[in-house]
């Protein structure tokens, strides 16, 4: 790196700086409406700074009509692929092609891999996650959603990888990624403040949420 390039970098990481500590301030002072602005500029920073991530998603349908210890089941897959996820279960999702919402990516990757259509108002955005390890996901932006039901919807294998129904309660205890033992329990936590209306069907038993 030469002197000029140097500079540059330099100066560009303080002005990032200052400018997530104006946004900050902004947060603070006018509330939740900025934080949405914070995120954009703080994902631009870190493209800057280490090149874009790829965004993925990952769903979880709970079924509460199973009342299993009072949390309902979840649906989840057993990974084939990548080699480090071979053989444990995941949520549902995959990769945000350019130019696609994620709510719409995780719509998408639900009936490609699940054969039911969903409505984007059915499932709740409730943690993104920057993460950078080379052995596993690399440098990825993961945006995790949750989709409660309250009736049998039915589930179709749609490509290798199969799917299974768990209770929520048994999480713990099974071979799953090492996310899943907090993210789970955290998307169980939105119910409170789950989307009225999200388990009227449309046109049948295999689109929900319209």
């Amino acid at each position: 790196m030469d002197i000029q390039t140097g500079s540059k970098s330099v100066i560009a990481r303080v002005g990032g700086v200052f400018l997530l500590a104006w946004y900050m301030i902004l947060v603070v002072l006018g509330g939740g409406r900025h934080l949405v602005r914070l995120h954009k500029v703080l994902s631009a920073a870190i493209d800057r700074t280490i090149g874009p991530r790829k965004k993925m998603v990952v769903g979880f349908m709970i079924d509460q009509s199973l009342d299993i210890a009072g949390d309902g089941i979840v649906l989840l897959i057993r990974k084939n692929k990548p080699i480090w996820q071979a053989g444990a279960l995941n949520g549902v999702g995959g990769k945000v092609e350019a130019g696609e919402a994620p709510v719409d990516a995780m719509t998408r990757e639900f009936y490609e891999e699940a054969g039911v259509h969903t409505h984007p108002a059915t499932w709740r955005l409730y943690s993104v996650l920057q993460v950078d390890n080379p052995e596993k996901s690399g440098k990825a932006e993961i945006y995790f959603y949750v989709s409660f039901v309250h009736k049998s919807i039915p589930i179709k294998q749609m490509e290798s990888e199969p799917l299974e129904w768990h209770a929520v309660s048994d999480i713990p205890h099974l071979h799953t990624v090492d996310n899943l033992k907090w993210l789970i329990p955290l998307a169980t936590a939105q119910l409170i403040t789950t989307i009225t209306g999200i388990e009227e069907a449309h046109h049948g038993t295999t689109t929900i949420g319209r």
